[in-house]
């Protein structure tokens, strides 16, 4: 019997000392899933944070680039920058689209047309001829309804008195540019 409990005492003593081990084992891995829980409940609000941070520096972008191209907001704030930039864009345009300089027109004109400029004279496929007879039509109504939103937006900025002076003198650097004044409103006019 002496061995019987002597087995007795040690499967006690081994079971004591499982328990006790049980026990530290099942407090780390609640101190440790209590942390993780914490790191993770941590990280998520660090990333709402972060995306709302971004997603308030892009709304603010998107903000700043569309005041940025909002044409009656800047004609409104800089009425002149906005009349140069028209003013260019329709030299630009007129440039690009009609071809020769006013220089070399004059000059073929005071030609008259010989057979060795007749012969040098370029020669267009009456598509292509078209084509850029289309071209220029739409560039020149492009032009025309530039130049008249801005004649609307700067006569909206002038005092009243000088508009309709304004008015006059923008629609004839508008047929000095080749182009044919728009007397209706031109865009969101208010």
């Amino acid at each position: 019997m002496g061995n019987q409990s002597e087995m007795i005492e040690q499967s006690e003593d081994t079971r004591s000392q499982l328990s006790e081990k049980l026990e530290v084992l099942e407090n780390e891995v609640a101190d440790t899933v209590q942390n993780t829980t914490e790191a993770v409940a941590e990280t998520v609000e660090n990333v709402k944070e972060t995306v709302e941070n971004v997603a308030s520096s892009v709304q603010e972008a998107v903000y700043s680039v569309g005041a940025a191209f909002d044409l009656e907001a800047q004609a409104k704030q800089h009425p002149w920058l906005v009349f140069g930039g028209a003013l260019a864009l329709g030299c630009l345009t007129i440039q690009f689209l009609g071809g020769q300089s006013r220089k070399s027109r004059k000059k073929r004109a005071r030609q008259p047309l010989s057979a060795s400029r007749a012969a040098t004279a370029p020669t267009q496929p009456a598509e292509k001829s078209w084509l850029w007879d289309q071209v220029g039509r739409f560039g020149g109504l492009a032009l025309s309804s530039v130049m008249s939103a801005v004649r609307d937006k700067i006569t909206q900025a002038v005092p009243e008195s000088l508009r309709e002076r304004v008015s006059e003198e923008m629609d004839h650097l508008t047929t000095k540019l080749g182009a044919e004044p728009i007397h209706d409103p031109v865009g969101n006019s208010k």
